[in-house]
C-alpha cells in the first residue's frame, strides 16, 4: 500500500487503500516512517470502512456524495446539523451495505428497532427518505424503499393557556419575554426568528423576508 510520487525532484511518500492516501514523513527505513506506516496499516486491517467507503456503490459512499450535494448544502444551519448527526448514523451502521441491499425490509425492520424512541424513528426515515431519492435521482437505485414508512406516534404536548403565557411574562426577564413574543406573534421556526435583524422592525412592525 505505498505510493510514491515524485515531484519537482521531490519524492513523497503515501499509505495508500483506494482513493484514500496519507502522507508519510521520512524515508523507508527510517523508525518514524515504519511507525506511522504501521500505525495506518493496522487501523485499516482492524477497521476497512474507509476501504468500503471507496466503492461508489456502498451506502457510506452514498452518504458522502449525498452530503456533497446542493439539496443537502442548500439546507438551513440547523437542518443540515440534523441531517448530518443521522447520516453519520446511517453511515455507522450500514455503511458497509451495498446501496441496492437496503431494501425495504432493511428499512421497516430498523424503524421497528427504533419504537421505544418513535420522535427519533420519525426522523430517521425522514432523512433516510431524503437520502435515498437522492440515490434515485443518481441512478444508484430504482426505487426508493423508505418511501410512505408510516410515522410513528409521539407523545402530546398542552399548549399554554393564556393565564399561563401571562403569568410568563409577568416573572421572566426581558430577553425571554422577547423570545416568548417573537414566537408567539410571528409564526416563525427558531432559526427564522433567530436571524432576524433591528432593520427588519419597520412602522411599528416586523418585515419577514
Amino acid at each position: 500500500y505505498l505510493h510514491i510520487y515524485e515531484a519537482r525532484g521531490i519524492v513523497y511518500y503515501y499509505y495508500r487503500r483506494g482513493k484514500f492516501r496519507h502522507r508519510l514523513q521520512g524515508k523507508p527505513g527510517e523508525p518514524a516512517f515504519i511507525t506511522q506506516y504501521n500505525k495506518l496499516h493496522e487501523e485499516y486491517e482492524k477497521d476497512d470502512s474507509a476501504v468500503l467507503i471507496a466503492s461508489p456503490s456502498s451506502i457510506a459512499a452514498v452518504v458522502i456524495e449525498y452530503k456533497k450535494s446542493v439539496g443537502f448544502l442548500e439546507l438551513s444551519p440547523k437542518s443540515k446539523k440534523d441531517y448530518a448527526a443521522y447520516l453519520d448514523l446511517i453511515t455507522e451502521k450500514f455503511g458497509r451495505f451495498h446501496i441496492k441491499a437496503f431494501d425495504r425490509k432493511v428499512v421497516m425492520s430498523w424503524r421497528d428497532s427504533l419504537a421505544d424512541k418513535p420522535a427519533k424513528a420519525n426522523y430517521t426515515m425522514a432523512v433516510l427518505r431524503c437520502l435515498m431519492s437522492f440515490a434515485v435521482d443518481r441512478g444508484y437505485i430504482e426505487t426508493n424503499p423508505a418511501i410512505n414508512t408510516r410515522k410513528m406516534k409521539t407523545g402530546t404536548y398542552e399548549p399554554w393557556t393564556q393565564e399561563a403565557i401571562d403569568a410568563f411574562i409577568k416573572i421572566a426577564p426581558q430577553n425571554l419575554q422577547l423570545a416568548m413574543i417573537f414566537g408567539l406573534y410571528t409564526g416563525q421556526r427558531i432559526g427564522d426568528i433567530l436571524r432576524l435583524r433591528w432593520n427588519q422592525i419597520k412602522d411599528g412592525g416586523i418585515e419577514l423576508i
